[in-house]
């Protein structure tokens, strides 16, 4: 026996919550991270340059080609970090980590101590901002992790 006069749920999705971490012009503590976030991010791209360039000795499509494949996991969450998503900030987090182990094994490469110095402390700072970052904004305004 069918129950059709049983009424169905709403099986409309919701997508409300989606945008209600974009917000405007961060200020205070927030603001702060959001820019050493922003600059740790970026900056973590110099060492890979770096990097390329000294395996082609040479400014060429070989190297940028090396370059992006290093930088391709990073350049994934560029619209969120500018958008101000909590999540995105929060899966950095464990790219973050992926980098500081790669820090780390090139700061243990004989002649690369200064380069894998940088990384690593390039992603320690990151870490450690992303996790104050989505601390502090989830208090400030509210917003759920999984927004």
């Amino acid at each position: 026996m069918s129950d059709a006069s049983t009424p169905k749920p709403n099986t409309a999705v919701n997508t409300e919550h989606l945008n209600r971490s974009i917000i405007g012009p961060l200020t205070g503590q927030v603001g702060l991270l959001r820019n050493v976030i922003l600059l740790c991010y970026y900056a973590l791209f110099i060492p890979f340059a770096y990097n390329a360039w000294l395996v082609t000795q040479s400014i060429n499509l070989a190297m940028l080609v090396i370059w992006l494949v290093q930088i391709a996991p990073l350049l994934i969450f560029i619209r969120g970090l500018h958008g101000n998503r909590i999540r995105t900030h929060a899966w950095l987090c464990f790219v973050c980590l992926m980098y500081f182990i790669h820090g780390v094994t090139v700061l243990l490469t004989e002649g690369r101590l200064m380069q894998g110095a940088i990384e690593t402390v390039l992603c320690t700072i990151l870490f450690v901002a992303l996790m104050l970052f989505i601390k502090l904004f989830r208090q400030q305004y509210g917003v759920s992790i999984l927004s």
